[in-house]
Order: C-alpha cells, then structure tokens, then sequence
C-alpha cells in the first residue's frame, strides 16, 4: 500500500500538468479582425491581432500576397517579458481590387529544423465589394433651378384643378 502512494501521486501531478498545459494552450491562441469587415475595392485594409497570453507581439510585420492568398508573418521571439507585452496590435494589408481573399496569420521563429520557421496559427476569409458610385451631388445654382421647377409645375397643376 506505501508502495503505491508514489505512483498515485505522480500520476495525479501528471495529469495535473496535462490539465494545466491544455489550459495554457487555450489562452495564448490569437484573434485575427479585419477592418473594415467588409471593405470597397482600393480601401485601405488593417488587420488586428489580440492576445491574452505571454506572447510578444512585433511593431511591424512582412506581408505576403500571393494571388487571393494574403500572409501576414510576425517575428514573434522565444521569450517574454510580461511589461513589454501588448494585448493588440494592428497591421496594414494595403488596398485589394474586389473578389474573395483568405487572410492567413504565421507566426514565425527560430525553431530548431526539422520544424518550419512559420506555423499557421489563424485564417479568415474576406470578401472585397467592388467600388460605390453614389448620386452626383447638386450645386446651389442646380438644387435652385430644380426647386423652381417643381414648384412652377405644382402652382401650374393646381391652376388646371381648378
């Protein structure tokens, strides 16, 4: 019965462990928004990335474009110093004609071979809408000429009623 205490208590902490690494593995996964949602073609286009763990996020990222495939790559470094830690940051994807795009988030290292130096860690769809020609608008001089009109034709069809 001694003999077994040991192993019960080694088992218990290891399954302990495996509880508190799932549990750690949860927190650090990175949310990825895209601003504006749904953007006009040649709108200027931002992706932000949040985390809530230790996870050092760069000032700057490379940006990859390659057909309707658009990579955003962070340098994110083995360690972390929990008062350089910032929550968010924001990163401009630059301008997209209209169509249909997939924003991928790679996190990218320098990790020991045979491991690859970027690892996907998030990807979002995004849909660019084509350009929105709104109604031309009128000078004074036009939203005058206008307004007589109709009110010339007003006077002039209540004339004919009566």
């Amino acid at each position: 019965m001694i003999s077994e205490s040991p192993t019960m208590l080694f088992r218990a902490l290891w399954i302990l462990c495996l509880a508190v690494g799932e549990a750690v593995a949860g927190v650090t996964d990175p949310s990825l928004t895209i601003n504006p949602s749904s953007p006009l073609a040649g709108q200027e286009v931002v992706a932000t990335v949040a985390v809530t763990g230790c996870t050092l996020l760069p000032p700057a990222a490379t940006v990859v474009r390659d057909g309707s495939t658009v990579r955003l790559e962070l340098e994110i470094p083995d360690f972390c110093t929990p008062p350089d830690v910032v929550p968010q940051r924001a990163y401009s994807l630059g301008a997209f004609s209209q169509g249909q795009y997939v924003v991928e988030l790679y996190y990218c290292s320098n990790p020991p071979p045979p491991l690859p130096r970027c690892s996907l860690v998030r990807s979002q769809a995004m849909v660019v809408r084509g350009t929105q020609h709104g109604v031309p608008a009128l000078d004074a001089r036009s939203a005058s000429l206008l307004l007589l009109a109709t009110l010339f034709l007003g006077v002039v069809h209540v004339w004919r009623r009566r």
